[in-house]
């Protein structure tokens, strides 16, 4: 092969790789982040304690909420467990139809590392990852993306749903649900990561005492509930302000308005405690009862 056509076939494979979105990383870094700090103030001492044990020296659940992204290109194998494809018209999860077969997606990926962290016999290294994958799985699992996809058309889990965003840059569907909402709710809140964090925390408590403040976030249910809790928030996605249902199209985008991002940002905020509060949850009974998901 000359080296002309050599050259062309690296361009043309760039090209290619360049013009095919991929599927996201839920919640971008800033919202992971805002979730484990969620998760740590929920904690249990004896959680606490396995928890400072598991990781290196400096190391926190903040810290250590993206690393599942970060080695993805590594261990390719770790792709499927950030999603699960259930078709949008759905309202049930089949194993069989949903996920490929030899792939794990990621209900099942989330049962494993619960396993893995309960089982004292493991290595201390394997366990430390399955907490870093844990931490950052049961965050995408509460982002509708990461567990829907309209099939009618298929647009890959929103990535193929062409917007603008508020502030004029050409993205994705997903993505805005990824970054942009919970940039913006941010700063509307005109508060620091950490103070914005309290004061969701503040808005929103996992007690069902009805004399506690805030909104009552559940920690009942399965895993596979929970998902499916999830995927039934993306029916509002998809809606643009003005009435539409946005689907994937290469002759049309929509550019979404302010009025699009103040009403979904709620449901942002809301989704990024219960995952906070669930993964605390699940953490603490990992860590001292065993419980069963």
């Amino acid at each position: 092969m000359s080296r002309t056509n050599s050259l062309k076939i690296v361009f043309l494979t760039f090209v290619i790789l360049l013009l095919t979105p991929a599927r996201t990383a839920a919640w971008g870094n800033r919202g992971h982040q805002i979730i484990a700090r969620i998760a740590m103030t929920r904690l249990s001492s004896g959680a606490r304690e396995t928890i400072a044990q598991l990781l290196e020296p400096g190391e926190t659940l903040e810290s250590i909420s993206t690393w599942a992204d970060g080695i993805k290109t590594q261990r390719a194998e770790t792709r499927s467990w950030h999603y699960v494809a259930i078709p949008l018209t759905d309202n049930r999860y089949s194993r069989a139809k949903d996920c490929k077969r030899e792939e794990t997606c990621i209900i099942d990926a989330i049962t494993q590392q619960i396993s893995i962290l309960k089982d004292d016999t493991r290595d201390a290294k394997e366990r430390a990852e399955a907490l870093k994958f844990l931490v950052h799985l049961v965050g995408d699992l509460h982002q509708p993306f990461h567990v829907t996809t309209n099939t009618n058309p298929q647009d890959l889990a929103g990535s193929w749903v062409r917007v603008t965003s508020l502030s004029g840059g050409a993205t994705n569907l997903a993505n805005i649900w990824d970054n942009d909402l919970v940039d913006y709710g941010l700063k509307q809140s005109a508060r620091s990561v950490t103070d914005y964090t309290n004061q969701l925390n503040k808005k929103f408590r996992s007690s069902n005492n009805q004399n506690s403040p805030g909104t009552y976030i559940s920690t009942q249910g399965s895993i596979t509930d929970w998902a499916l809790a999830t995927h039934n928030l993306a029916w509002d996605a998809y809606y643009h302000s003005n009435g539409e249902f946005m689907v994937a199209d290469r002759n049309r985008s929509w550019k979404l308005d302010q009025a699009y991002y103040d009403k979904n940002v709620p449901s942002v905020e809301a989704q990024m405690v219960r995952a906070g509060v669930r993964l605390a949850k699940i953490l603490n009974d990992v860590f001292t009862s065993k419980a069963k998901y």
